[in-house]
Order: C-alpha cells, then structure tokens, then sequence
C-alpha cells in the first residue's frame, strides 16, 4: 500500500533488505504506514538504517555492539547524527543482535525500545573507546559500529567518517590539541581503510574524497546521508521576531554551526563587514 511512496531507488533499497532474512518485513510496512512516508528528496532516515543493515547482515551472522561514546558528548553534528540513527534502528532490528554500549557518566541516551544500553566504564572522551568499549567487544566477540569517525584501533569495526578534515584541511588545526587530534584522526582512517569490513560516510562527496586521496575501494563506502526526521520534534518559536526584533530589522543570513574553522565563521564575519545594509545572524 505505501510501495507508491517510495521512488525507485527505495525501492530496491527496500527489496535488498527484505531479500535478507531478517524478520523486518513486518516492521518496515509499520513504519512506512505510522510514520516514515517519504517527505524530502534526502530519503526516509529508516531507509537509511535499512542501508546500513543491509550491509550487516550480508556479512552473516554478526551482533552489533554500538559505539554510544557519543551520548556524553555536547550535542553537535555527528553526536546529532549517531543519535538519530540509533533511534531509527532501535525500531527495525532485532534486539538478540545489538547493544548500545555508553559510558557511566552518558547524559544524552536515545529512548529506546528495542535495543539493550549497556553502561560500561567511566573514563572521558577517546580513552573509554580505546580501553572499555575494546574490551566489551572483544570480551563479548562483538562487531562495532562506530557513527562519529572513532573506533577502537585494537578492534576495528565498522566506522562512519563524515569528512576528511583532517587530510585535506591541514591548515585548520593549529593548536598543539587540534594537531595532535588531525594525527590520531589520521592514524584511526588508515586502520579503517585496512580494517573495517565497509566503512560509512555522509555523502557522496566525501566519498569521492575518500576515494581519491586513500584509494579506497568504491565498494567498501556506503553512504548514508544525514537525517531530517528530528526536525519534527522542534516546536517553532514564533515569538522570536517579536522578542528579538533587532535580527530582523533588515534583510538578513542565517547561519547555523559550530565555531570550527571549516564552518568558515570567519569568512561569514570579513563578508559582514562589508556589507552593513543586511543583517548576519549566526546560531549554534
């Protein structure tokens, strides 16, 4: 009933996942019939977790432990990214062969339904990857997915690298922190080019970057383009322009991002400058 939704390219993404032996037929048209529609040219997020399963079980019979470093991490864009598709995938897969692994201090957990959290270890930032969620893996014999460009290097497992910053942009990292970051960055996507089973990426630019600065093999890269669905649980604030009318007394830009050099504020600020018959807003 909802076939008529999808455009031919979900199509056969639907009908690859469905070809695996999965027991998410029924699951997938509950989705499309509840909520999942097809509403953007980007393609439904759960489409996209179809995707990355797809991938997983084509394998054979792995158990999944994800990597949820990410849920005691300031919300950005690639802990908004790991979030999002995790709640997506809590919904279509079989709960026996995933677990979210966080650290004792997480604070921003997905509600889940479907898929275990397991809390395991307290150590901050990379370390707890390196040295807890390694552990759990190897102790459990466990596949991880890893959705915000970090891995374990002792267990490689399945990594989704969003860009190539750290190689093509070298000039951006300056400090003694950010160049020693740009390294071990660097070190994590030459274990992943040799280790991971496929490796994930955000769109196909980047994956014609990977390509054409590593030499990756176009069949290693699955793209899985960032999601729109949480968007719908954002209430707008329409009282902003009457609260906040010195944003809006001019034709104005918005721009959305952190204060990371390849954002490109600076360049924002230099064109504002020169151009005081409009308003620059800046959020993030």
């Amino acid at each position: 009933a909802y076939v008529d939704l999808l455009t031919d390219e979900d199509k056969i993404f639907l009908q690859q996942t469905l070809d695996y032996k999965i027991n998410i037929r029924s699951k997938l048209n509950l989705l499309f019939s509840l909520k999942f529609r097809r509403a953007s040219l980007l393609g439904t997020l759960s489409l996209k977790c179809a995707i990355v399963f797809n991938r997983l079980y084509n394998m054979g019979n792995k158990r999944i432990a994800i990597n949820g470093q990410f849920t005691a991490r300031k919300m950005t864009g690639q802990e908004r990214f790991a979030y999002e598709i995790v709640k997506e995938l809590d919904l279509i897969v079989d709960a026996k062969d995933w677990v979210l692994v966080v650290p004792k201090d997480a604070v921003n957990i997905p509600k889940l339904y479907n898929i275990p959290i397991i809390k395991y270890g307290r150590v901050k930032g990379s370390l707890w990857e390196q040295v807890y969620f390694f552990y759990y893996t190897f102790r459990h014999n466990l596949l991880s997915l890893n959705l915000c460009s970090v891995m374990p290097v002792l267990k490689p497992g399945i990594i989704c690298i969003h860009d190539l910053s750290y190689k093509v942009n070298p000039q951006y990292f300056k400090t003694v922190y950010s160049f020693i970051s740009m390294l071990w960055h660097r070190v994590l996507f030459r274990f992943a080019w040799w280790f991971s089973p496929f490796i994930l990426t955000v769109s196909e630019f980047s994956k014609q970057q990977m390509i054409d600065c590593y030499k990756v093999d176009a069949d290693k890269i699955v793209v899985v383009g960032n999601g729109w669905e949480h968007f719908t649980r954002i209430k707008e604030d329409e009282t902003i322009k009457e609260r906040k009318p010195n944003l809006f007394s001019k034709p104005y830009f918005f721009s959305l991002g952190s204060l990371a050099p390849n954002k490109n504020i600076d360049w924002v600020l230099k064109i504002a400058q020169n151009h005081p018959q409009y308003i620059f807003n800046i959020a993030g």
